[in-house]
């Protein structure tokens, strides 16, 4: 066979296997990536539920009050409520 023909078939071949290569690699990395997502979704549940459980509230409780405020706007916790005017007035 022509040296200038084995050549090129000899580096499809290599690229082949790099490809293959690759295509193992990113399939791992995916199956990574799907671990630590489902291992954020854990950490954040656990930390809603610390949250639910510091208002010492039910699953039940919880559902309700979430119910009660949907469509409220939402508001920080630690938000202060405005000052009476009445009461500055003495």
């Amino acid at each position: 066979m022509d040296p200038k023909k084995q050549k090129i078939i000899d580096d499809l071949a290599k690229i082949a296997d790099s490809k293959d290569s690759l295509k193992r690699r990113l399939a791992a990395l995916d199956e990574r990536e799907k671990q630590k997502q489902q291992k954020l979704v854990e950490l954040n549940n656990t930390e809603i539920l610390g949250l639910v459980e510091s208002y010492n509230m039910t699953p039940e409780e919880l559902a309700d009050f979430l119910l009660k405020v949907k469509g409220a706007p939402i508001t920080s916790v630690q938000e202060e409520e405005p000052a009476d005017d009445n009461d500055e007035e003495t």
